[in-house]
């Protein structure tokens, strides 16, 4: 039978020792679009080390009509954020492709 807590706590244990041998003190960077895998994932960082050490990044592409639902997932979590509009690096990438 599956066990959502179990797998749950073995995600947050590892993000613990990934964090422990590889950034004692780092913080976790993560981009929020406010959809369930990245709500899960920041969820999982701030049990696993607290609100404090998690930012989150939501990088729209010129206008996002659900950019607010991003906005309640870090304001529930109390994580710092940053808005990143992504639109002019978007667009230089696309133009700067051959068009073959």
């Amino acid at each position: 039978m599956f066990d959502a807590k179990k797998i749950k706590d073995e995600c947050v244990l590892w993000i613990k020792q990934f964090f422990e041998e590889n950034g004692k003190d780092a913080n976790a960077v993560i981009g929020i679009s406010g959809g369930k895998d990245s709500s899960v994932c920041a969820a999982l960082l701030v049990e696993a080390l607290g609100k404090d050490r998690v930012i989150g990044v939501l990088m729209p592409k010129g206008v996002q009509g659900d950019i607010d639902m991003a906005y309640k997932l870090v304001n529930h979590l109390g994580i710092k954020h940053y808005e990143v509009n992504i639109e002019g690096a978007y667009n230089a990438v696309l133009a700067a492709m051959p068009k073959d």
